[in-house]
């Protein structure tokens, strides 16, 4: 139940509470791994902060729709999962070769999190926060797979980078086509309420944030 609406989760805001608790999973896992692989140590540990900070973010995105702060709830969640997806980037940068620039994440970090915590704060913008954070995360998304498919073609695992870089177009096209009709006000996203549109999305993004674990995951046993 929702503090201070009496009201019960919906079916999408349990599948959020379920994705939560599977990120912090495998962060935890990510951080056992990074104490017995000592030369991905960096790697590993950048993964399980991804999963964890993603975790958080789902975890308050769960508790929209009660009597929380909006620039917490909203703001802050969206914030973070920008956040997450730059520790991603950065383990990427310790596993793949050629391994994705530092800077581009460096400017998503510096204008994209300040400006979702404004945006929940400003009455005119309420609401186009998840567009934006939705945008950000297919540009991660497509980059990622780009440099995963070259990673993985140049070791001789052509099918597997065919796979990955069709996922990764597909994932990313899809999260584009989303957060696009959130920025234009055609397709407002509500993740918590329990609407025809938000469940499936909840299924989708367990698909996605599970395949970019296992890629990640493959790509450094590939390295032993």
């Amino acid at each position: 139940v929702l503090k201070g609406t009496g009201q019960r989760m919906s079916q999408a805001q349990s599948l959020w509470l379920m994705i939560a608790m599977q990120m912090l999973l495998f962060g935890c896992l990510w951080l056992l791994a990074s104490r017995t692989y000592e030369q991905y140590r960096r790697a590993l540990l950048w993964m399980g902060g991804f999963n964890l900070m993603m975790s958080l973010a789902l975890f308050l995105m769960c508790l929209r729709g009660g009597d929380g702060p909006r620039w917490l709830l909203n703001g802050m969640s969206d914030a973070l999962v920008v956040t997450s997806l730059v520790a991603m980037w950065n383990g990427a940068r310790h596993l793949l070769q050629p391994a994705p620039p530092l800077r581009e994440a460096g400017v998503v970090l510096a204008v994209v999190v300040p400006g979702l915590i404004a945006m929940s704060a400003w009455p005119a913008l309420q609401g186009h926060e998840s567009g934006v954070q939705l945008c950000v995360l297919a540009w991660f998304v497509g980059r990622c797979g780009w440099y995963v498919f070259q990673t993985l073609r140049r070791r001789g695992d052509r099918a597997v980078a065919w796979f990955v870089l069709a996922v990764a177009v597909i994932s990313a096209g899809t999260v584009l086509l989303r957060g696009a009709g959130a920025l234009l006000g055609t397709w407002t996203i509500r993740p918590e309420a329990g609407s025809s549109s938000s469940v499936p999305f909840a299924y989708f993004a367990i698909f996605g944030l599970s395949v970019v674990n296992g890629v990640m995951a493959y790509a450094m046993v590939r390295l032993l």
